[in-house]
């Protein structure tokens, strides 16, 4: 989560806009095994814009 809101503050999104990155960030990366989040930042996106339950790959 923490890493998802320091990418919205460092690219400049919006307060809403960081939170719901910074969600889906921490919500993707639960889908997946390790340390680091694989996901670029248009998934992320995609995913936050998706049906509830919808993941993308």
């Amino acid at each position: 989560m923490e890493a998802g809101i320091l990418t919205g503050i460092l690219e400049e999104f919006g307060p809403q806009q960081t939170v719901s990155f910074a969600t889906a960030a921490s919500a993707l990366k639960h889908t997946i095994h390790g340390d680091c989040n694989i996901f670029t930042k248009e998934e992320v996106f995609r995913f936050a814009d998706s049906a509830p339950g919808k993941i993308v790959r």
